[in-house]
């Protein structure tokens, strides 16, 4: 992969096999080694909440992650 030039910004093509979406947001993170990791942005459910109206209590947020292996042990 390499960084080419866009107008004053450089940037990175990402391999179709990645299946990213035209249009999908990122946000962008640099490492202390000068690493560079980009994150899809998600959701923020707790804006949304105050968007419709309601509180949300954060034990409600919870209840959409499932353990996936021995972490309740």
């Amino acid at each position: 992969m390499k960084a080419r030039k866009h107008g004053n910004s450089l940037t990175l093509t990402i391999p179709k096999e990645f299946g990213v979406e035209e249009g999908q947001e990122f946000m962008a993170f640099k490492g202390k080694r000068g690493g560079i990791v980009y994150a899809p942005v998600q959701e923020d459910i707790f804006e949304k909440a105050l968007e419709e109206g309601r509180s949300l209590r954060y034990e409600e947020s919870l209840e959409e992650i499932k353990p996936v292996g021995r972490e309740m042990t």
